[in-house]
């Protein structure tokens, strides 16, 4: 437990503060090594303070004056203190005030089992954090991984050639840096998961000579696997076979080369029981970085981009606002060349610590950015940069903000759209539908609710869209409709009154919709809106887990083998 005294600048101060160092007991019991070596410590301020695992003050006249700032450390119970204070003589209430939880700045206190504090700038540092946080200020919510037999990281773009110097996979956190900042050096600990010899390719995946996959998992930075993939690979990733189902909760990585080509590139992670449906985890994503391809032990400066399981997805497919000819100033991540629109917005949702991002635009200013530059920003701050002198657009990433509707959080966008239903299904896979749970992600999500379940009913509701996509084509099905008919559906799902023509006019469609339905639907089965509310007879479907095994958007395989996503929004009336 932790006590902070702050003295006075005058001689009874002293004098009082004597007193209390001639009546303190400390006792140490399985402390911190750090907290040992400095039990007592005085600082230029003044301020005395007293660090162990246990104190007792004991004395007849004893004063504080100043602030009493009290820590609990490794579940310590500070309950004992206060009960002591409450029983002494009646405290000054102008000059003693006592906390028992840590002050905002430096560490999440709810987050935060101990941390040092810094008088200096009023901060606290050095934060332990609770179980299922991480970070340096506490603030990353993590899970354990879960346990399966293979892992790989996937490139979510087609690469020829393409170079990683290592991949180190972890059960634990105990040695992520969420700062990205850890000099890489030569791997020599046992505590790793990875062995060079159960690595893994597609089975139409090469290598360059010598260059294997066993180098990229060999804990040697100075050797390095390149792909040198034939013409028919679809996907460039590389994995482990580890044998046994194994829990990842923490990977490193390391970029092969300094090279235009192999940077900003957006890598998943991702994981198999039989090395053929592949499913991403919810941690992080990793955005590829410049790496140096040569260094010696004495001048290593490459660092490891780490990525960390989380306990539920992030938004992998957040929205963007557009302002062109605007920018932000001093709050650059990394630029990165040669990029699309689309490139960027991929990089700077895979960046947890990016808010916006610039994109060059050949405007003829002065400033030196060039058309398909793409950098990330830590802040969407425009304030006075000028786009045009800079040739750049700034795209702000719009907030996420979940909202209670009658005890349940539902996804709301920045639109005011909220989720009803969401299903990522994964191609192979015909998992059951999860009805009643709200899905808390548009794109990771496997469940729904309707009206019904939030104690609302179809005059609550402005107008309802639809969205889904499918790896079977690249067409894209997004449409609303105010249609008080289809508000009805929301209710429970069921889809009494249905006919084809509700559908085929009064839909308004989104920028990205480039489907055939809903307009070319000329049949419809009244039942839900899961199962064929809309459709083209033998060529065109919406199903969600339909006649039981069917996911289908804007085709008819006929089965679950394609992956497909599935969404239903709600707009409020206001």
């Amino acid at each position: 437990m932790a006590f902070f005294f702050t003295r006075r600048r005058r001689r009874s101060a002293w004098m009082r503060v004597a007193a209390v160092f001639m009546t303190v007991i400390i006792v140490s019991s399985n402390a911190a090594s750090a907290d040992r070596t400095f039990p007592v410590r005085q600082y230029e301020d003044g301020t005395i303070a007293i660090v162990s695992n246990h104190a007792q003050i004991t004395g007849k006249r004893t004063a504080f004056r100043g602030d009493v700032w009290l820590s609990t450390i490794n579940g310590g119970k500070g309950a004992y203190l206060m009960e002591t204070l409450e029983n002494t003589r009646k405290l000054n209430e102008t000059l003693v005030s006592i906390k028992a939880q840590l002050r905002g700045g430096g560490c999440v206190g709810n987050n935060t089992k101990s941390a040092l504090f810094n008088f200096t700038t009023n901060e606290y540092f050095n934060c332990t954090c609770k179980a299922g946080w991480a970070g340096q200020d506490c603030a990353i919510h993590h899970c354990a991984g879960s346990s399966h037999r293979y892992w790989r990281l996937r490139l979510t773009e087609q690469k020829y050639a393409y170079n990683i110097k290592e991949i180190q996979f972890f059960s634990d956190i105990a040695r992520y840096d969420d700062t990205q900042s850890t000099i890489a050096e030569p791997w020599s600990g046992s505590n790793s998961l990875h062995v060079e010899d159960n690595c893994i390719l597609p089975v139409s995946g090469g290598q360059y000579g010598g260059h294997g996959c066993d180098r990229a998992f060999d804990n040697n930075i100075d050797a390095w696997w390149s792909n040198w993939a034939s013409g028919d690979n679809e996907i460039t990733w590389i994995g482990m076979d580890f044998k046994t189902p194994q829990k990842v909760s923490h990977v490193r990585f390391m970029n092969g080369r300094n090279h235009a080509g192999e940077q900003g590139l957006v890598m998943v992670v991702e994981f198999s029981d039989d090395k053929s449906t592949w499913t991403e985890w919810t941690g992080e994503r990793i955005v590829t970085q410049p790496k140096e391809q040569s260094q010696t032990s004495t001048s290593r400066t490459n660092t490891w981009q780490e990525a960390i399981s989380k306990c539920s997805a992030p938004n992998r497919n957040p929205s963007y606002t557009h302002y062109p000819k605007e920018c932000v100033g001093g709050h650059n991540i990394v630029k990165f060349t040669g990029k699309t629109v689309e490139q960027c917005k991929e990089i700077c949702s895979a960046m947890s610590n990016c808010d916006a991002f610039e994109f060059g635009v050949a405007y003829g200013g002065a400033g030196g950015y060039q058309a398909g530059d793409c950098q990330p920003q830590s802040s969407a701050n425009r304030g006075s940069c000028s786009g045009s002198y800079y040739n750049l657009d700034l795209y702000v990433k719009n907030e996420v903000v979940n909202i209670n509707i009658n005890g349940k959080e539902l996804h709301q966008d920045s639109d005011g759209w909220i989720l009803l239903l969401a299903y990522k299904h994964v191609g192979g896979e015909n998992k059951a539908l999860v009805q009643g749970t709200a899905p808390t992600s548009p794109t990771e999500g496997y469940s729904h609710v309707w009206l019904n379940d939030l104690g609302l009913t179809a005059g609550d509701v402005d107008s309802v869209r639809f969205y889904c996509h499918t790896s079977g084509h690249s067409r894209k099905m997004h449409f609303s409709t105010s249609d008080a008919t289809i508000k009805s559906f929301l209710i429970d799902g069921r889809t009494t009154g249905n006919t084809a023509s509700l559908w085929t006019s009064g839909t308004s469609k989104f920028s990205d919709h480039t489907a055939y339905l809903p307009d070319v639907s000329n049949s419809v089965w009244s039942s839900s809106l899961t199962e064929f509310p809309f459709y083209k007879s033998g060529t065109y479907h919406w199903a969600i887990k339909g006649s039981d095994t069917r996911f289908e958007c804007d085709d008819v395989p006929g089965n679950y083998a394609k992956s497909t996503l599935h969404q239903i929004w709600f707009k409020r009336k206001q």
